[in-house]
């Protein structure tokens, strides 16, 4: 007959209870705790964030022109670019810009690491006027920023400059401001009396004023207009 002492029983029995009073004593505890929260960090200002971060710019010279800065180092084209900044006095907010390291890359494109996108704004607007200035071979275009018309009368002659001429005196427009008109695609003349025409200019505050006037006058007509952001190459 198998018989069954309690004395080996009681001990696991009150590990039991103890246990479960210990969890009984920890979920009052927690219920009776008043919950504190932590104060979260302070945000750390853009500039301190930012204090590491370069802004940059990658120029590329016309084609058909030679390799600019040939067998210079990049510290040698930093050198020469920031000379020519500085004889032509480029600033933003009152601040010279300068150009703190360059990269070389072998398809003849140029990065050029500069303090802030204020200073890359200046550099790509006016890369036309002092690239070629750093070195002969170093040419490089202004930039377009290019307006769409909409319903635009097919009648409009791209190749008659007196068509582009009422155009711009019509919305008071410098004729030399524009730099290129086509059509985005030709209409037939013959089976549709309007289509999309596409305007491009060199001065960017103008395009911005010109869009966000949203309409442009010709001959009575009143024409809509848009940012036009042409495709990559085919």
């Amino acid at each position: 007959m198998l018989t069954i002492t309690t004395t080996h029983l009681k001990k696991p029995i009150l590990n039991m209870i103890n246990e479960q009073k210990k969890v009984g004593d920890y979920s009052k505890a927690l219920q009776t705790t008043p919950c504190i929260p932590h104060p979260l960090p302070a945000i750390p200002k853009l500039s301190k964030v930012n204090r590491f971060k370069l802004a940059y710019i990658t120029l590329r010279s016309k084609v058909g022109h030679p390799e600019p800065f040939e067998n210079l180092s990049a510290h040698g084209v930093q050198t020469k670019i920031n000379q020519v900044l500085k004889d032509v006095n480029a600033k933003v907010y009152e601040e010279n810009i300068f150009v703190s390291a360059v990269v070389k890359f072998t398809n003849v494109n140029i990065k050029l690491c500069t303090k802030n996108k204020a200073s890359v704004q200046w550099l790509l607007e006016n890369k036309h006027k002092w690239t070629h200035l750093a070195d002969p071979s170093f040419i490089t275009s202004s930039n377009l920023y290019h307006v769409i018309i909409h319903s635009c009368p097919s009648l409009f002659d791209i190749s008659d400059e007196s068509d582009i001429s009422e155009l711009c005196k019509q919305n008071n427009i410098d004729h030399k401001e524009v730099m290129k008109v086509r059509w985005l695609k030709a209409p037939n003349i013959e089976e549709k009396d309007f289509g999309s025409l596409v305007i491009s200019l060199e001065n960017s505050n103008l395009a911005y004023d010109i869009i966000k006037g949203g309409d442009l006058l010709f001959k009575g007509n009143l024409l809509q207009v848009a940012r036009y952001q042409p495709g990559p190459p085919q």
